[in-house]
Parts: structure tokens; sequence; C-alpha cells
């Protein structure tokens, strides 16, 4: 008889499980978000991804067409500072920004620069280019910390 009524307890038990675990999900607000890839549904819980910033999002930042086009990019719009010709200064200016959600890139800064108006240059480039796809979690769009290097080599050297 005492086995019997462990297994109702246990019946029991796990049915409340169950339907603590179907309020969870249900019991949730739900919409609509729009976006590049067509609409999303989004629960409060993935509301949580809206309020921090990330480094390390599942997809990352990325230039449209990738890096081979960012590459291309800089290469082409790449304005080689008189300055920087004058006194032979050359080197990799690094920059951090943020891509926000909407691919829109904010809070340039000069992470190491190479002076002689090159850093100046290599934000002018961030400034000018196209938005970037942001990172993603969970498919959703996040704010996302990235950084990039910008090559400056003199226009005469053979590299």
């Amino acid at each position: 008889m005492r086995g019997n009524y462990y297994i109702a307890m246990i019946r029991v038990l796990i049915v409340a499980i169950f339907l603590l675990n179907i309020s969870a999900v249900y019991g949730q607000r739900t919409f609509m978000r729009g976006g590049d890839e067509g609409a999303v549904i989004v629960t409060d819980s993935m509301l949580k991804y809206e309020k921090y910033l990330y480094t390390q999002p599942e997809i990352a930042p990325a230039y449209p067409g990738g890096h081979d086009a960012f590459d291309l990019f800089i290469k082409k719009n790449l304005k080689y500072p008189a300055k920087a010709v004058e006194n032979g200064t050359q080197g990799r200016v690094a920059l951090s920004f943020i891509v926000e959600k909407s691919g829109r890139l904010t809070h340039i800064t000069i992470a190491r620069g190479i002076g002689d108006d090159c850093d100046e240059e290599a934000v002018r480039l961030l400034k000018k280019g196209s938005k970037w796809s942001p990172g993603k979690i969970h498919n959703i769009p996040v704010r996302t910390q990235f950084s990039v290097g910008i090559k400056f080599i003199k226009p005469d050297s053979d590299d």
C-alpha cells in the first residue's frame, strides 16, 4: 500500500513540474520584431540581450561583403596623410568601436595610434563606410564591442 502512495506522489510531482514549465514558457509576453531576415518572435527573457554590450556574440559583426570587402574599401578610400608621407610614418592604427543593433558604428576610439594624422584618417574611413551587420545572439541583433586595425604603408613602399 505504501508503494502505491509513493508512486502516486511521484506522478503528482511530475505533473506539477510539467505544469510549471508550461506556465513559465507560455506566461511570457511575446511579440514580433522585424529585421533584414524577416520577423522573429521575441519573448521577455530575450529582452535581456537589449541591455548589454557584448564582446563575443555567437555571430560576430561583419562589414557588408566580409573581410575582403572591408580591405578593398580601405584600399580605395584611404588618403595617406601628407604629414605621414613627409615623416615616413608607417604602421597599424588599432580602432575600437561599438556596432549597434542597427549596424551603425558608434564610440569610435583609437586603441593604438601611430600619429601624423594617420589616426584621424582611420577614424574618417570607419565613419565613411557602410553599416555593418550587427553581432547576434540567438539570431537577435545585439550591441557589440569590436576592433579593427588599419594598416598604413607609405605609397612609394614596395609592400
